[in-house]
């Protein structure tokens, strides 16, 4: 299995209500570990609204006999009552790439 049909695998499993780590179910089958290795590398909750938060998760996927990476980036909306706890949505999944940037941040003296 390629990066795209790897990355066309994980977005046919998104849609309007998704719970954003169905992915896990995917990419811990005993098939796909064995060509791969794959491990989170990024984990950011960005403020939402009222109603929702927004999560990016970058997950670096190895394939074990070459050594290539590569990087998908999954975004989700959850939920940010109670009342609509388990009822994640607006999955989606797209490739992403590694890029250093320096930052300049100004603190008290």
């Amino acid at each position: 299995m390629k990066k795209d049909e790897i990355l066309e695998e994980l977005k046919s499993n998104t849609g309007e209500y998704s719970t954003g780590w169905d992915l896990d179910e995917y990419i811990t089958t005993k098939e796909f570990e064995e060509e791969y290795s794959w491990h989170v590398v990024h984990d950011e909750i960005e403020d939402g609204g009222r109603w929702s938060i927004m999560q990016y998760v970058v997950t670096q996927i190895t394939e074990n006999k070459t050594g290539e990476r590569f990087y998908f980036e999954a975004c989700w909306d959850d939920p940010a009552t109670e009342m609509q706890e388990g009822q994640s949505t607006n999955l989606s999944i797209y490739e992403v790439v590694p890029h250093e940037v320096t930052v300049i941040k100004y603190i008290g003296a």
